[in-house]
């Protein structure tokens, strides 16, 4: 892709295609939808290949393999301790606590840790042999070749093979092996998840869109709408080509929001998402423009921020705020957002129960009838299925495949069918709404924070480190503070307010602070902040907020390092 050295503001518009796209046009976006995915996985198994392949060449020193069966003696050590714990935990219904177990654990992964510390650096060590080298740039070089012939042979077109391969590249730098990418569907649902874009090199003015003369986007402008306060209007992509005449795909949507009359246009992508057993179509158009005028901010404060979670009065309370200036203040999700999750998963449980109850009676016809050879295997363990997709799948399997006397079984797989169905749209759009309200509600904070402080500090986070399972103060169970923990998105607000806060010409820092020093005196304490709110130190006598006292100790770093 295109590097970008504009210095002009960069927005993406985004627009709902709520019909997709025209009907004669559907086949063919399906079509270039379908390479895409496969083209994406085709880079996958390269990528998976390439670091098999250097692995194999780095494991080959001597020292190298004795470390690898002792990471994996450990390794199968740990989760073994850990199902044991899992098991106890199961037979009691309660959380066991192996004080003795526990330890291991903790000096199994010490020692892992140190392990692949060492051996980290032999690796380094051997890359730097010439010989070694050697053999990494081969297998570089067949790489290339690799890339090219899956590029030449995936059928997806350019720009949108573009997408593709920046997923890839991002994919390189990741320590984890590159996942293949499933493709999502209902089981009557054709289609699946993906976007088909259009790279404008050199960019594109908005009134050149406008005319409808470029050969590979163009936004045809179709009269206002009803009531005549938006636009209507056909975005025309490019998915191909018929010689050197452009094949188009069309997609009706309302410009409610005019693009900016000086923006250059970068990119234009169609994205098609699944929300339940039905699609929902995006067009994302990213612009570059002067007029887009930063955010407009008070004179510089800077701000200490610290992420988290906590019930409070009237909501979750997400981030503490305190500012050089003296203010402070808690941002508290709403609890209504929280309980838009709640109803999400109460309808999932609606349709847990019902399969619950459906699945007896049909594993009883199904037992007590003579069935064809493929539905007698397919349904052997159904008394024991544990979700209600494979019912799904038997379902519409049996509508293709009926045969005589049926009737009745065939009724009751339907009659289910349907009704799960119709629960499963309701849970996927309470779910998608609960989302969407949490993202605006993170993304007007992070606004308004970021138009009031120039300058944000964050503690380093360790998302892995809040997975942990707690008990809360206030008597709530460890279910409940999981809940919240996925209800919050530590890193989802996080992600926002950098965004915001970059985009109004600020900056963000990040800063490794001790969580239990007292902002104080600096003497580390000894208590559960998951559990208690409030500390005294034990060694200043000083009282504070667990919170506050992290937002303090922010602010001193953040003094430091200005002077």
């Amino acid at each position: 892709m295109k590097r970008r050295t504009s210095t002009a503001t960069v927005r993406v518009y985004q627009y709902g295609l709520p019909f997709g796209p025209l009907p004669e046009h559907a086949e063919r976006v399906d079509q270039q939808l379908y390479a895409a995915h496969r083209y994406r996985n085709e880079l996958v198994a390269i990528e998976r290949g390439r670091r098999g392949a250097v692995r194999e060449v780095l494991g080959q020193h001597g020292d190298v393999a004795p470390l690898d069966a002792r990471i994996s003696e450990l390794t199968a050590e740990i989760v073994a301790l850990r199902q044991l714990l899992r098991l106890a935990r199961q037979q009691t219904r309660r959380r066991v606590r192996d004080p003795e177990k526990a330890a291991r654990i903790k000096e199994a992964q010490k020692e892992r840790s140190a392990l692949r510390a060492d051996r980290r650096a032999i690796l380094d060590r051997v890359a730097a042999d010439p010989e070694i080298r050697a053999k990494l740039d081969a297998i570089e070089t067949r790489l290339k070749i690799w890339l090219k012939v899956a590029r030449a042979t995936s059928g997806v077109y350019w720009g949108t093979y573009l997408l593709a391969e920046a997923a890839a590249q991002q994919a390189r730098g990741e320590k984890m092996d590159p996942k293949f990418r499933a493709a999502r569907a209902y089981s009557d649902q054709v289609g699946i998840d993906g976007s088909i874009g259009v790279q404008l090199q050199g960019g594109l003015g908005t009134p050149e869109l406008l005319a409808c003369t470029d050969q590979r986007v163009r936004l045809e402008m179709a009269g206002a709408s009803r009531g005549g306060r938006r636009q209507r209007a056909i975005l025309h992509v490019r998915v191909g080509s018929d010689g050197r005449a452009p094949i188009w795909a069309s997609f009706p949507l309302v410009l409610h929001r005019p693009l900016p009359d000086d923006a250059r246009l970068t990119w234009v992508r169609v994205q098609r998402r699944r929300i339940g057993t039905r699609f929902r179509w995006v067009a994302l158009i990213t612009a570059e423009a002067h007029s887009l005028d930063p955010i407009r901010r008070l004179p510089s404060v800077t701000a200490a921020v610290d992420i988290g979670w906590r019930r409070v009065e009237g909501g979750l309370a997400v981030a503490t705020v305190r500012s050089e200036d003296g203010g402070a203040e808690s941002i508290v999700m709403p609890w209504s957002i929280v309980e838009s999750f709640r109803h999400a998963d109460s309808i999932r449980s609606i349709r847990d129960r019902l399969f619950e109850e459906r699945k007896p009676p049909i594993a009883e016809w199904l037992r007590t009838h003579e069935l064809p050879a493929w539905l007698r295997l397919g349904t052997a363990t159904v008394a024991h299925w544990r979700h209600g997709a494979k019912l799904t799948r038997l379902a519409y399997r049996w509508s293709r495949e009926r045969f005589p006397g049926d009737v009745a079984g065939f009724d009751l797989v339907d009659a289910w069918r349907r009704r799960d169905r119709h629960l499963y749209q309701y849970e996927a759009g309470a779910r998608d709404g609960a989302l969407l309200r949490r993202r605006e509600f993170y993304r007007v904070q992070a606004v308004r924070l970021a138009a009031r402080y120039p300058r944000i500090v964050l503690a380093k986070l360790d998302l892995r480190e809040t997975a942990k399972h707690v008990q809360v103060e206030n008597g709530e169970d460890a279910l409940a503070a999981r809940e919240y923990r996925f209800v919050a998105a530590a890193g989802e607000f996080r992600a926002a307010l950098s965004s915001a806060v970059v985009k109004s010409g600020g900056t963000v820092e990040s800063v490794a602070v001790e969580s239990k020093a007292c902002h104080a005196c600096g003497g580390l304490c000894a208590w559960d902040a998951a559990v208690y709110e409030t500390h005294t130190c034990e060694h200043c006598g000083a009282r504070w907020h667990v919170d506050d006292n992290q937002c303090r100790k922010l602010l001193a770093i953040a003094r430091g390092r200005a002077a």
